[in-house]
């Protein structure tokens, strides 16, 4: 390999760098436009007032979390949780990453299930 041929592969690689930057940059905004649109309970709403899928997922955890320890990742409105405890489970973690987790946190709170 010569200079000239050194010095296209460098200026390959810097380009590359940046377009690798450029599109880190944009796949972030976008996981955070995600994230953000879980924050609106609007979105939670839909859910909650769906009754067939909320009783279905009431049934199916009634019958599978006694005395098991649950994990409910993206725990959202903290409903999913809340059924687990209701259900015996031995211990619940819900993991949230938006500020809806308040709401999560406040609704656990009111039915004396924990903090």
């Amino acid at each position: 390999m010569n200079k000239r041929e050194m010095k296209i592969s460098t200026k390959e690689v810097e380009k590359n760098k940046r377009n690798l930057r450029s599109a880190t940059s944009c796949k972030d905004e976008i996981d955070k436009l995600y994230f953000e649109s879980y924050e609106d309970i609007s979105i939670h709403e839909e859910m909650l007032t769906d009754q067939p899928r909320m009783s279905a997922y009431k049934e199916s955890i009634s019958r599978s979390s006694t005395e098991k320890i649950v994990i409910d990742v993206g725990a959202g409105s903290g409903v999913l949780s809340i059924f687990a405890a209701e259900a015996g489970a031995a211990h619940v973690y819900g993991i949230e990453f938006t500020k809806i987790a308040q709401n999560a946190i406040k609704s656990v709170k009111n039915r004396n299930l924990g903090s």
